[in-house]
């Protein structure tokens, strides 16, 4: 955005736009802006409720519905750090 612009929504989009062609991304849209930040904040670590509130989801569960096999993922992940560190054994 560039000063003396107020920084509502459209300008936002807008300037997302701009850096997305600039990047030769093709199109992208806020939603999939969404998905990337929560998809990226649970695979490093980040709690369902933070990611659900800064998200802007209404409740975890939509969170946890719409990201389950993320989590999934990340349980497998977590299950495999435990066992080669002998844990449970």
């Amino acid at each position: 955005m560039t000063p003396g612009n107020p920084s509502g929504c459209r300008n936002a989009l807008r300037a997302v736009k701009r850096a997305a062609l600039a990047a030769d991304l093709g199109a992208v849209h806020l939603p999939d802006l969404r998905r990337s930040f929560v998809s990226i904040a649970l695979a490093h670590g980040q709690t369902l409720a933070d990611v659900s509130t800064l998200a802007r989801h209404g409740d975890k569960p939509v969170t946890a519905a719409a990201y389950a096999s993320l989590l999934e993922d990340e349980r497998h992940r977590l299950g495999d750090r435990l066992t080669a560190t002998g844990f449970g054994a």
